[in-house]
């Protein structure tokens, strides 16, 4: 999507744009806010506990 709006502003000039790739545009916009808004939500949410064998929870082998 972003390379069909990308090749459009190259074919037509900096201040052409359909309103098609407007749109298009604007719904990257949209979906790059839900990413950002869903990765900071997950960042600020409690951290879970690491899971038996997860790698975050090897210890150290004893000796």
């Amino acid at each position: 999507m972003a390379n069909e709006v990308k090749q459009e502003l190259e074919d037509g000039g900096e201040s052409t744009l359909s309103v098609a790739s407007l749109k298009k545009s604007e719904e990257m916009a949209k979906l790059a806010k839900k990413l950002h808004d869903r990765m900071k939500a997950d960042n600020a949410s409690p951290l879970k506990s690491p899971r038996v064998g997860d790698v975050t929870n090897r210890s150290a082998p004893k000796q």
